[in-house]
């Protein structure tokens, strides 16, 4: 990937699938983002970034992974990318804050039905235009 052309990506979970996911993106050079629920399970403690949730940062693969808590801390995160964030925010939220690239949902789920962008996309505009944005 040329420097120019980085893109950034946004992984919704940050148990072991999103963590292995992250560290490869990451090393492919895209400017990875990850997101999960403020109280994530977490089987595998010192396996994945999900301790970042609960300790504020761990470190998988030679890489570190940061609790950040502000939009401004993400953005100088993914600038710096030298850690990968880690935001427990509303998804909604995630998405108003950068133009994501690719959004990858890494989380394991056994029964919830993942929402749809369009749906959430809906709440953050105004009728009209989340009306002709799930048509599409």
């Amino acid at each position: 990937m040329n420097e120019g052309e980085k893109k950034l990506v946004l992984i919704r979970g940050s148990g072991d699938v999103g963590s292995a996911v992250a560290v490869v993106l990451h090393r492919a050079g895209y400017i990875v983002a990850l997101h999960d629920d403020p109280a994530p399970t977490a089987p595998r403690r010192g396996m994945a970034f999900t301790d970042a949730v609960f300790d504020g940062s761990a470190s998988l693969e030679g890489l570190t992974a940061q609790l950040v808590e502000t939009a401004s801390e993400l953005r100088h995160a993914m600038a710096a990318h030298g850690t990968l964030p880690v935001t427990v925010w509303s998804f909604s939220d995630m998405l108003s804050i950068a133009d994501w690239s690719v959004i990858i949902d890494a989380r394991m789920r056994k029964r919830a039905v993942p929402e749809t962008l369009a749906a959430i996309r809906a709440e953050q505009r105004p009728a009209s235009t989340a009306a002709r944005t799930a048509k599409s």
